[in-house]
């Protein structure tokens, strides 16, 4: 399928914690990661249709990968451009003024556009670049609050708060 579509597979990144397929492709000498829903599958569908709108959301922000292309069929996919680096943990965090400026804003238009609960700390969602600059590469599936009718306001304080204690956790100050 991938080569069906001018990439070539470098390699299949594990889907034990994913709901979709995600691969390692390149395509006229560069590195693009490229996410494909599993058919029939309407958690894996959203998945890659949120990632889709928040890349769209977010595409002017610093720290977001570029969507290079999304394909709402079958298959049912989008392109985004491949950050290499390492992840962000406890022993590897986002350090400096410039970086933490960065990290903050990427949260901050996340909740201006209604969206919480981001997972920033789930190891793999964010890296740093060779120059130690942060990059959400994954974006889980954060919620929107207007996705969610019965969702009260402190359980979106609670979010909120989680997104915030995720950036304690990966920010070294």
């Amino acid at each position: 399928m991938i080569k069906s579509f001018g990439y070539e597979l470098i390699r299949q990144f594990p889907s034990e914690n994913t709901s979709c397929d995600v691969y390692l492709v390149e395509k006229d000498g560069r590195k693009y990661i490229f996410k494909s829903a599993r058919p029939n599958d309407f958690l894996s569908l959203s998945h890659v249709r949120r990632e889709h709108e928040l890349l769209t959301e977010l595409k002017e922000v610093r720290g977001i990968p570029e969507e290079l292309e999304f394909h709402e069929g079958n298959p049912f996919f989008l392109v985004r451009t491949y950050v290499e680096g390492s992840n962000v943990d406890r022993w590897n965090k986002v350090k400096g003024n410039e970086n933490l400026g960065i990290i903050s804003e990427i949260v901050r238009n996340l909740h201006k556009r209604g969206y919480v609960g981001a997972d920033l700390g789930w190891s793999g969602n964010v890296i740093l670049d060779s120059e130690g600059a942060p990059w959400v590469v994954d974006l889980g599936n954060p919620k929107k609050m207007n996705d969610v009718p019965r969702i009260n306001t402190s359980d979106f304080r609670n979010l909120i708060e989680g997104d915030l204690s995720d950036l304690r956790l990966i920010c070294s100050v």
